[in-house]
């Protein structure tokens, strides 16, 4: 946090731009293909796939919003160099805390089994869409951040954990 009302969520953060993360990974894959083959000769592909994994775990995008001035931007920070816009946070309806169900097929090609999880999401509800701040096991602390964007945005906020939904007063 660099400036006051500046708050980061990045580490359950869900509405990541992947197209954009996938062009600029195929570009520095192009790159350093093109100049690791010239360079290194029979060794490229080894060379290639250290690279690769080294970038990977170095690109994060993450959502930061600005209580102060009613804005948030979804950032994508490649090693220290951060790009991303500033949008307006003017339309926004309510925060609403709430559960989903995933399903994932299992790794057993025989059967049709699936395993579903269950997780609890944090979304800034605007009047056409919805946005994803946080995700993760903990109810309380969901509750925790929905409570703390509420506040901080002057919003009403939405409780739909359980099957009777319910406004929870700040």
């Amino acid at each position: 946090m660099k400036k006051e009302g500046l708050y980061v969520f990045h580490q359950n953060y869900v509405s990541n731009p992947y197209i954009l993360v996938f062009i600029l990974l195929f570009i520095i894959w192009a790159v350093l293909c093109f100049w690791v083959y010239y360079s290194f000769g029979e060794n490229w592909l080894i060379v290639t796939v250290v690279v690769g994994f080294f970038l990977r775990y170095f690109i994060r995008v993450r959502l930061e919003i600005d209580t102060t001035s009613k804005q948030y931007r979804s950032v994508l920070n490649l090693s220290g160099i951060a790009v991303g816009k500033w949008i307006s946070l003017e339309e926004l309806s309510h925060v609403q805390i709430g559960g989903i169900i995933e399903y994932k097929k299992k790794e057993n090609p025989t059967t049709d089994d699936y395993q579903q999880t269950k997780k609890i999401q944090v979304r800034l509800i605007f009047r056409a869409k919805t946005l994803v701040v946080w995700e993760g096991n903990d109810k309380e602390e969901a509750k925790e951040a929905g409570i703390f964007l509420g506040k901080n945005l002057n919003l009403k906020i939405l409780d739909a954990t359980r099957r009777e939904f319910e406004w929870i007063d700040v």
